[in-house]
């Protein structure tokens, strides 16, 4: 009876040790890769954002160059020369530019719809869907000569300026949902488990005690 109990609390204190030990190293392994999914998705979105923004060597759009913005400097501070331009496109190079451009735009806005999708913030994705609408619009005013371009740059400036908007209150939004989510989470480990901090000042100490009675086990707490 004691070598069976003995052998009992060493294979329980190997399985706890092993236990321990698996425990954590899925702690160690869902750490890595959760900062190597970090690490991917950061560099997926400064590709994009380098590939979608910073276009001024295109050749395709070379005939936009000083009219829109074809950086990611000339878009988060647009030059005063673009704002002010009275003029429309009047040359097939530079219709032919803003179909180009156009079609390019659609497909940058498709990559970040998928990259947030993939990044599980899909209302960000769609907040980019909206904003790149509207641009199209634009676009399409503009190739029409209904607008010039400087009319057309501080449209822009507008559907920017309202897309952040919207950008950073979604963002909050998450967040606060996330937070609220893990508080739910940890509530529930708290009602699991009896941890509630809340419900500590009332229960006291437990200690358990047992005794062998021949071959009966009688155990007592209090």
């Amino acid at each position: 009876m004691k070598l069976f109990v003995i052998m009992f609390i060493v294979l329980f204190a190997m399985g706890c040790a092993r236990h321990s030990s698996t425990v954590q190293a899925n702690n160690n392994s869902t750490s890595t890769n959760s900062a190597q999914r970090q690490a991917d998705y950061k560099a997926t979105e400064q590709r994009i954002l380098n590939e979608c923004t910073n276009i001024k060597t295109n050749p395709a759009f070379s005939s936009l160059a000083g009219k829109i913005p074809l950086t990611s400097q000339e878009i988060q501070n647009r030059p005063l020369k673009m704002l002010a331009l009275k003029t429309v496109p009047s040359s097939a190079s530079e219709l032919y530019a803003i179909e180009q451009y156009a079609g390019f735009k659609s497909q940058c806005a498709k990559r970040w719809e998928r990259f947030y999708n993939r990044a599980k913030w899909p209302q960000l994705g769609r907040i980019m869907v909206a904003a790149e609408n509207a641009r199209q619009k634009l676009l399409l005013d503009l190739y029409e000569k209904k607008i010039s371009f400087g009319a057309y740059n501080q449209a822009m400036v507008v559907v920017d300026e309202e897309a952040d908007k919207a950008w950073a209150a979604a963002v909050e939004r998450a967040r606060a949902q996330r937070r609220a989510n893990g508080l739910r989470a940890l509530q529930m480990g708290w009602a699991l488990s009896g941890a509630n901090p809340a419900n500590q000042r009332y229960r006291g100490r437990t200690e358990t005690t047992c005794r062998r009675y021949g071959n009966e086990v009688r155990c007592e707490s209090y």
